[in-house]
């Protein structure tokens, strides 16, 4: 006898969590790889990327839709991050998606750019603190209403230094973390096989 596992879930929006350190840099132009913590005492320390802000520098995160993705619902990236130092007043950063969504037994077609520069629950006059976590969201959300359940979308993810698709003048590093995409799952379970 074959028991099929089944695992529950609530219907509503979920998150992937798309770790920067496991992306693929390119082979100029790529973050430093920068300590921004330590015991105090000598440790090794802990590690994220810094994007600089007078050169396009980039990383790669790939991603496919999960299953239980309600197929055609946008998606809403943002990304976590910190400044390095202190910002005057009304400094931003902003952060840049080029992106390409593809199909199976598709043929790709062009990729597309996306930006952000005001993090969450930013008012006028607002300066930025060093090494303090913020969130900003990435463009208005990204239409899928033409992709199914199979789509994967390839990213270049980069610190918008040069102001193309919103404001960045913050003149010193600024670290990623890590992408979020949020998307809307209507399922509230799936059977083990469809992951096969």
């Amino acid at each position: 006898m074959i028991i099929q596992m089944l695992s529950f879930r609530a219907i509503g929006y979920r998150t992937l969590m798309l770790d920067f350190g496991a992306g693929r840099l390119p082979a100029a132009n790529f973050p430093d790889w920068t300590q921004v913590a330590t015991d105090g005492a000598g440790s090794t320390g802990l590690y994220q990327y810094a994007f600089d802000k007078t050169t396009d520098q980039s990383i790669f995160v790939n991603f496919h839709m999960p299953i239980e993705w309600a197929a055609g619902t946008t998606i809403y990236p943002h990304v976590h991050w910190a400044p390095a130092t202190n910002g005057t007043q009304d400094q931003k950063v902003s952060w840049g998606m080029e992106y390409v969504i593809t199909e199976e037994g598709a043929v790709m077609g062009n990729s597309t750019m996306i930006y952000g520069d005001t993090p969450e629950d930013w008012s006028a006059g607002d300066s930025l603190v060093a090494k303090q976590h913020y969130v900003t969201k990435i463009g208005s959300g990204i239409d899928m209403s033409a992709s199914a359940t199979g789509a994967t979308i390839l990213v270049r993810f980069f610190r918008d230094a040069s102001g193309n698709g919103g404001t960045d003048d913050l003149d010193n590093d600024a670290y990623a973390d890590e992408l979020h995409v949020q998307y809307y799952s209507n399922t509230r379970a799936a059977a083990m096989d469809d992951y096969l």
